[in-house]
């Protein structure tokens, strides 16, 4: 099931690009995150865990794969001006002593 998104109303100047990150709820952006994730994985059943505020455990969607149905597949969606290694560090080490590590597969950041 898609997460709900909010239109942005706002047209870009000539040649800039569509996209506008900073003016993306974390909904809309979670959205964005699911839509180009099943571009390159075949992911059924979605769902958005938590919301603003929650604890997620470093996890923002989770799926199953169609071609191996017994794993999960989990997403962190980061959407940070400057991410450095070790925020990919922390993120990853967050997710690894998480409750999601058994039942995952994959997890994509």
């Amino acid at each position: 099931t898609a997460a709900p998104v909010s239109p942005i109303d706002v047209v870009p100047p000539v040649g800039e690009h569509q996209l506008n990150f900073p003016a993306m709820n974390s909904v809309a952006f979670e959205q964005f995150c699911w839509w180009l994730l099943r571009k390159d994985h075949t992911l059924v059943g979605c769902k958005r865990l938590g919301g603003t505020g929650t604890g997620q455990a470093g996890i923002d969607l989770f799926a199953f794969d169609s071609l191996q149905p017994d794993k999960l597949v989990v997403f962190e969606c980061k959407c940070w001006k400057e991410f450095a290694p070790t925020n990919l560090g922390e993120a990853i080490d967050k997710f690894l002593h998480g409750s999601w590590l058994k039942s995952t597969r994959k997890f994509v950041l």
